[in-house]
């Protein structure tokens, strides 16, 4: 199989861990540090863990920055919020840098714009979070989301809070949370009232996802993958049947070892 100019590489998505790979044969980015720097991750890497420019942590969740710390104490330069610093034993390490939402910033080939999400802890406070927007030559600009209930940012109006969708052009790849379907979870015996409203109030039902998809631009966008679907709410099958219908256009469910060629050229 040749090489590819630049690929996405799922290690991990949902519950038990996130992590995703993007690289060429000169850089990688590695998005999420929910699993462990292992074997698994440096096979992906073909052996070449010097390419790995920067580790971006969303927030501060076990399935998301758990192994945050490993990636800094080798000396790789991790990028997080300061929740997810202080709260993550990141802190005093020279490798971990702050990242605040709206601010970009440029590692190698990359360019990374957080952007804030709404997401909670279990105990219904609010998690500071953020999606990415990742521009590379070699892969145009992806759009990155996730653990959160809608696709929106908050703005304070005379009128009060107000939820504004967002909206970003010229996405070549979108990574979106699909995370369960409301019939599934609806019907549940299993699964106490109170983690239900939990789940529905921090991550994104099929439903939700659907409206995401129908609403922002596609224009330039090649493919969707599915990320953070839930092992016992969700139906991947059904859920890329949806978005494919509703969309037009090329979607896979993330699961670990899935490689999708990103590269634009």
């Amino acid at each position: 199989m040749p090489d590819l100019m630049m690929t996405l590489t799922v290690i991990g998505s949902g519950s038990s861990g996130n992590c995703y790979l993007l690289q060429n044969e000169e850089e990688a980015l590695v998005i999420e540090a929910g699993l462990p720097f292992d074997q698994t991750v440096k096979a992906a890497l073909r052996w070449n863990t010097d390419k790995i420019k920067a580790i971006i942590v969303s927030h501060r969740h076990d399935d998301h920055a758990k192994f945050a710390w490993q990636y800094a104490e080798a000396g790789y330069l991790t990028f997080a919020l300061k929740d997810t610093i202080d709260n993550c034993h990141l802190n005093g390490i020279y490798s971990v840098k702050e990242m605040r939402p709206g601010h970009g910033f440029k590692v190698g080939g990359f360019s990374v714009l957080p952007y804030p999400l709404n997401h909670y802890n279990t105990d219904g406070t609010k998690c500071p979070t953020v999606g990415f927007l990742i521009t590379h030559t070699d892969c145009g600009r992806i759009c990155f989301f996730t653990d959160c209930e809608s696709f929106t940012r908050e703005v304070m109006t005379d009128d009060g809070l107000r939820y504004i969708p967002y909206d970003f052009p010229n996405v070549s790849h979108w990574m979106m949370e699909c995370n369960y379907d409301n019939a599934i979870i609806n019907r549940s015996k299993h699964i106490p009232d109170f983690v239900k409203d939990r789940i529905k109030h921090s991550h994104m039902s099929l439903t939700n996802t659907l409206k995401v998809a129908r609403h922002v631009d596609l224009s330039s966008t090649r493919e969707i993958l599915l990320i953070h679907i839930s092992d016992g709410n969700a139906d991947d099958r059904k859920f890329v049947r949806e978005i494919r219908a509703a969309t037009g256009k090329r979607c896979y469910a993330a699961h670990p070892g899935l490689t999708i060629d990103y590269s634009i050229q």
